[in-house]
């Protein structure tokens, strides 16, 4: 059962509304600038949509989130719009005029794409067959 109205639905929604999200370490709030990319692959928590489940999602925050401290890193999700896969990040936010930087950072976390902050658009990255997309 999902708790609509909890910090872990509201991951939910984003991700049900939006197909993604990248929220800030500090404020909670989403980026809305920058790209997004998969800072860390062995710390991605991937599953189906179907098998959402609150507290293995809350866990996975809440360990992830002891990481962050301090740190420029962001937590960051996506679905899958094919696959119905959940893809959750460790994200790191590359500013804008680093796109390119972004990219090369993504491939070699062997990526399927990288997010476009401001503008609402996944990145596909050609050539990787596997890993997540930060959003």
């Amino acid at each position: 059962m999902t708790d609509e109205h909890g910090p872990i639905g509201r991951l939910r929604r984003f991700l049900e509304h939006a197909g993604g999200f990248t929220l800030h370490h500090r404020t909670g709030e989403p980026a809305r600038s920058g790209v997004s990319v998969c800072a860390d692959p062995s710390a991605t928590l991937a599953f189906p949509m179907r098998d959402w489940d609150d507290a293995r999602v809350d866990s996975w925050v809440r360990s992830s989130m002891a990481r962050l401290r301090g740190s420029d890193l962001h937590i960051g999700g996506w679905l899958d719009p094919i696959t119905e896969l959940v893809w959750l990040d460790i994200v790191r936010i590359y500013p804008s005029d680093r796109r390119r930087e972004a990219v090369l950072a993504g491939r070699s976390m062997r990526q399927k794409a990288v997010f476009d902050l401001a503008e609402g658009q996944v990145l596909a990255l050609a050539g990787v067959d596997a890993g997540g997309a930060s959003r």
